[in-house]
C-alpha cells in the first residue's frame, strides 16, 4: 500500500520518529510532544486509459500531510524536512515519483501552529 511506504519514508527524518499518524487526533492537546505529522485526505481519481478498453487505467493517488508544531519555527522547519523527504519519493516501483500540488497554513488549537501540503504520486491498475 501507498500510504505505508509514506509513513515509512517519513519515520526516516530523526524528529518524527514514532510521530507520523494516519488521521487527526481528537484533542490536539493530548499531545505532549511535538512536531507531528498526520496523514489525511487520501484520495484517488481514475485517469485515462493508454490503450483501448478499460483493462488498464492511470490512477492519481493523492494524499495531504499537515506539519503541527508548537512555535512557527519549528513548523517551518519540520514542513521542510517533510517536503525534502516526499518530493521525488517512489513509494514503490509501479508508482510516479510523489510531486508537491499546493500547501497552506491551517488553524486549530491555540498554541499549536499548523501547515497542510498536498503530495500526489500516479500508478496504472491492470485487469487484465
Amino acid at each position: 500500500m501507498i500510504i505505508h511506504e509514506v509513513i515509512a519514508k517519513l519515520e526516516t527524518i530523526p524528529a518524527l520518529v514514532g510521530k507520523v499518524y494516519l488521521g487527526v487526533p481528537a484533542q490536539m492537546e493530548s499531545l505532549s510532544q511535538a512536531p507531528y505529522v498526520w496523514i489525511t485526505s487520501i484520495a484517488e481519481a481514475g485517469g485515462g486509459s493508454p490503450i483501448a478498453g478499460p483493462v488498464r487505467q492511470r490512477i492519481e493517488y493523492r494524499f495531504e500531510l499537515t506539519t503541527g508544531a508548537r512555535n512557527a519555527d519549528d513548523m517551518e522547519t519540520i514542513r521542510y524536512a517533510v517536503m525534502g523527504a516526499m518530493l521525488n519519493f517512489q513509494p514503490n516501483a509501479g508508482c510516479d515519483p510523489i510531486i508537491f500540488r499546493a500547501g497552506r497554513m491551517e488553524f486549530g488549537d491555540p498554541s499549536w501552529f499548523l501547515w497542510r501540503d498536498e503530495f500526489r504520486t500516479s500508478y496504472y491498475e491492470d485487469t487484465r
